[in-house]
């Protein structure tokens, strides 16, 4: 009796779950929720198939034990022998006594299998003992206390682990779910790309605070700082192919092309700020957006392209999507120059003027340097030229900062320029909410997150 309660109160469970989807987009974190709830179905699945209670036999404790026994021994099986694991957080089968199979676990199991001493055993991800995958895109497996088979592994993830839990906006993650509104991803294919831009996002940063000298990172001591520089880059290296393992594992087979190619832009993007920086060379405008198209819009770009490989959606290569993209990767570029001089609250999580410590060729600065006198404009070089390994000191940045906002009026152009590209983003997006037929709450919200 207990037994077809349960299974009426699943279906129902599931029935709800159905009509809520129908009625309007979900939060991710209640998505998330939902998706947690299939694990408590799952669970109970197998204690019922699996108890004494529900089982008139012995079978049910030898699956028991050869369930623990395939937990504690996947994780040294050979690398021929270890199954493949999907990123997908559902249990996707599960297999019975008389040798048929439930595939997923919605909709529920009507129950006959657990009828006369039935037992089952539970297929992860696709393979018998496969790995589920955490929230941070990385396997259970990954993070094991088995040192013999894997003995740098929790070395490794150490650096990545401490910037992937620091507080964030979490931009790059909304923008995967507003563009989903229209693209319609299959659930499987979406995890897997917020996995990839996570970990890609993650090891830039790691990487970006070394090669500029950043010791704060979202008001916490970076990575480098804590962990040491040698450890810090080879976390970064190898969670770049942790993601490139995990594109390949999407269907759409140029996948990986399109993350090799997007990171070779991002590359080069940096190569450019680097070079600027190292030379005290001050680019034009045009080169300076050239610089952002491939450093910061890279990573934009790349959300869009894997999302279109992986959509059924007819409408997905729609050419707007590449502009409204563009538009948003500089914004978020610019918006990043100006905060950084400009705002205290930016102050507190990377330091005060950051930028002028590195000596970065950030907008605002590449602006005053065009619009200065000769002298003027060589006392700014001068001051980048003598900085020390520590930076500016706080009155020779005033100093600067002030030259900005007067002399040559560079912070309120900039903020000019954000208003701009803010109208542009918006126009583009009410122009693909037409195209699409659907209204974009989630991408609306991106873009307040990001209001100056």
């Amino acid at each position: 009796m207990v037994r077809q309660k349960t299974l009426e109160c699943e279906k129902e469970h599931w029935a709800a779950v159905a009509d809520l989807e129908a009625a309007g987009p979900l939060s991710p974190n209640l998505y998330r929720y939902l998706d947690m709830t299939r694990f408590c179905h799952a669970g109970g699945m197998l204690w019922s198939a699996l108890t004494d209670r529900y089982n008139n036999s012995k079978v049910g404790q030898t699956q028991v034990n050869d369930y623990t026994e395939m937990q504690k021994t996947s994780s040294r099986r050979s690398a021929k022998n270890t199954p493949k694991c999907d990123n997908d957080h559902h249990i996707n089968r599960v297999h019975f006594q008389d040798g048929s199979s439930n595939i997923g676990i919605d909709p529920p199991m009507n129950g006959d299998h657990l009828q006369n001493g039935g037992s089952a055993v539970l297929e992860l991800n696709g393979k018998e003992g496969g790995r589920p995958c955490l929230m941070n895109g990385l396997h259970e497996s990954d993070q094991s206390d088995d040192a013999y088979e894997k003995p740098g592994t929790k070395i490794v993830l150490a650096p990545y682990e401490y910037v992937a839990a620091m507080p964030s906006k979490k931009v790059r993650e909304d923008l995967i779910d507003g563009l989903n509104r229209w693209l319609q991803l299959p659930e499987m294919s979406l995890n897997r790309i917020r996995n990839i831009v996570v970990m890609l996002h993650t090891a830039a940063l790691m990487l970006d605070d070394i090669e500029d000298g950043s010791l704060l990172r979202r008001g916490m001591p970076s990575a480098h700082v804590v962990y040491g520089e040698s450890q810090t880059i080879n976390s970064a290296s190898y969670v770049q192919i942790r993601a490139f393992a995990e594109a390949a594992g999407l269907s759409n087979p140029d996948a990986v092309s399109i993350v090799c190619e997007e990171l070779k832009n991002l590359y080069n993007g940096q190569s450019l700020d680097l070079f600027w920086k190292f030379h005290i060379h001050c680019p034009t405008e045009k080169e300076y957006y050239e610089m952002v198209d491939g450093k910061t819009g890279g990573l934009f770009r790349l959300i869009l392209r894997l999302m279109q490989a992986e959509s059924p959606v007819l409408k997905a290569f729609e050419p707007a999507l590449e502009t409204f993209i563009m538009s948003l990767g500089r914004y978020f570029q610019v918006r990043d120059d100006h905060q950084n001089l400009a705002s205290s609250e930016y102050a507190q999580q990377k330091g005060f003027c950051e930028d002028l410590d590195e000596g970065k060729m950030s907008l605002p600065l590449i602006h005053s340097l065009q619009n200065s006198s000769e002298g003027d404009k060589a006392r700014i070089k001068g001051i980048f030229k003598t900085r020390g390994p520590s930076g500016l000191s706080p009155e020779v940045k005033e100093f600067v900062i002030k030259h900005l906002s007067e002399r040559t009026a560079s912070l309120p152009y900039v903020r000019d320029v954000l208003k701009d590209l803010a109208s542009e983003i918006t126009d583009g997006l009410m122009a693909l909410e037409e195209i699409f037929g659907i209204e974009n709450p989630l991408l609306r919200g991106v873009l307040a997150k990001l209001e100056v």
